[in-house]
């Protein structure tokens, strides 16, 4: 398995891994051809980003290096993988600087993608969402 993630959504700010790794790993950009970044509501109300396969379709995003096992299980925890929400899957991203690179990334769960909806845009997950986040989601996904 590589130690090299995708991520599109809340992964990307560095605050949030600061928080929930305890460090910032190394990050550039990258995009995920033929996938597409949507909006994923969640029992709770919330709704986070999630990607799925889509022909022609891209999402940019950053991929992170040098994940270790406890950092997996971690983010494992954060993508809610035991409650089916997200699957770690291996994907080929093109990194910035590196060319196509085989990367994992937290898909949305094939039960959950009839209920992918429009997009989910970083642009708009300000800093009040991101205190929030560190504040209320991450002790309880840990």
């Amino acid at each position: 398995m590589t130690d090299t993630l995708f991520c599109y959504g809340i992964l990307m700010f560095p605050e949030i891994l600061q928080a929930a790794l305890g460090r910032v790993p190394p990050m550039r950009e990258a995009r995920l051809p033929d996938h597409g970044r949507f909006g994923l509501r969640h029992d709770d109300g919330q709704t986070w980003a999630a990607i799925a396969p889509r022909s022609g379709q891209q999402v940019n995003g950053r991929c992170l290096f040098g994940i270790t096992p406890a950092e997996w299980h971690c983010l494992d925890r954060i993508e809610e993988v035991d409650q089916g929400w997200y699957v770690r899957d291996t994907v080929i991203a093109e990194v910035a600087g590196q060319g196509r690179l085989s990367v994992q990334a937290y898909l949305a769960a094939p039960a959950r993608r009839a209920h992918l909806r429009g997009d989910w845009l970083p642009d708009r997950f300000t800093s009040d969402h991101i205190e929030a986040f560190i504040r209320i989601e991450l002790p309880r996904l840990r």
